[in-house]
């Protein structure tokens, strides 16, 4: 069976938006799964490729008091601090130019 991995480049955007992103591709990618596993088709699976701004997430079971830094030193950062609904899990990429 060959499988497919579609790539979306997204550029710069923030993370609140590529969030969004990958919240309706990952909730598309389930409705696809259950519609075609009646029949056992293959489903393509995307690689969103996206660059953000800096941002600390904390997940469930992350706490204020477990970000070191504080809510204005963020800001001399050009940091933003994000409470997200999951356990963080991301591939990083680095461009080589």
């Amino acid at each position: 069976m060959i499988r497919t991995l579609d790539v979306l480049d997204l550029g710069f955007m923030s993370y609140n938006e590529a969030l969004e992103l990958q919240t309706y591709y990952h909730k598309s990618l389930i409705n696809q799964k259950r519609q075609l596993d009646l029949d056992h088709q293959p489903v393509n699976n995307t690689l969103i490729l996206v660059q953000h701004p800096h941002v600390f997430t904390l997940g469930t079971s992350g706490k204020q008091e477990h970000l070191k830094l504080k809510q204005d030193d963020l800001g001399h950062i050009e940091a933003q601090f994000q409470k997200i609904n999951r356990g963080e899990t991301s591939l990083t990429m680095v461009r080589v130019s």
